[in-house]
This record gives structure tokens, sequence and C-alpha cells, in this order.
């Protein structure tokens, strides 16, 4: 037989097997996060412990699409960047933050006054980006604590 009439018998082969398979009834696994994070910008990153730059202190702002830091020294509203390893939506406008520095859960509220610390940046992927209308300036927090 030649090489063409054994790689013709072999793919024919390979397409009857697979056409036999069935399919797989278990659920895989997706990266979609389908959680409710109401206002909240938030970043697919694990809490870790690393000193934290300070990104300040002032008023905690929920809104309908965005939740800010209103700075008490008059530098500009801050959009407040969550980490959801950290960070959860509850519909009745709180959000629950687990402090991993401090071995804590904070309940705040819009009016909380708080100081945040973490970094300026972001650099892991989105889960719920900052909707057009919040702040330019961001800041992810990984640290909060109550005033």
């Amino acid at each position: 037989m030649s090489i063409r009439g054994t790689a013709g018998l072999a793919l024919a082969a390979l397409l009857g097997a697979a056409s036999c398979q069935t399919a797989d009834p278990s659920p895989r696994p997706t990266s979609v996060d389908v959680r409710d994070w109401g206002p909240l910008a938030v970043i697919d990153e694990e809490a870790e412990l690393f000193a934290a730059a300070l990104g300040g202190t002032g008023r905690l702002r929920i809104g309908e699409r965005c939740v800010t830091l209103v700075p008490t020294d008059g530098r500009p509203e801050t959009t407040i960047i969550w980490r959801d390893s950290q960070a959860s939506w509850d519909p009745a406008g709180r959000i629950v933050f687990e402090d991993v520095l401090l071995g804590r859960t904070l309940e705040l509220r819009d009016g909380s006054r708080i100081e945040i610390g973490g970094a300026g940046s972001v650099r892991s992927p989105w889960l719920a980006p900052p909707h057009e209308s919040c702040p330019s300036d961001r800041f992810v927090v990984h640290s909060l604590d109550l005033e």
C-alpha cells in the first residue's frame, strides 16, 4: 500500500474514533467571575503581606457606579481598586474587607472614614473594571483601617 493510502486509512481511523467519544458531562471551570461586584472596581489578585504605600485618609464614597476615597488633605478624589481575595460587595450597600495583615474583617459603608494602603498601579487582570465615569486617579487597596 502507498504512503498516501496508509495516511488516508490512519486519518479515517482517527476520525471514526473521535466520533464515537461521548461528551464529558463534568463541568469545566471557567475564569469568568460571576460574583456581583456592584460599583466595586476589582482585580484578580491574591492578598499578600507586604509593606504598602499610604494611599490616603478620607471619606469612603459608595456611588451607583464608583467607590472612591475623598481625601481629607484636598487631593483629588481617587477610585479605589479592590483585590478579589479581600473584598466583596453586599447588595445592602456595604463593602466587606478582609484585612489579612491584621486578621480581621471590616464592614464599610458610604461615609466611613478610612485610611488605605496599597499600590498606585494595576498589574493584574480586571474582574470588574471601573466605570468610565469614575475618577482617573486610582489606588489598589491592600490594607485599610477605620478612623
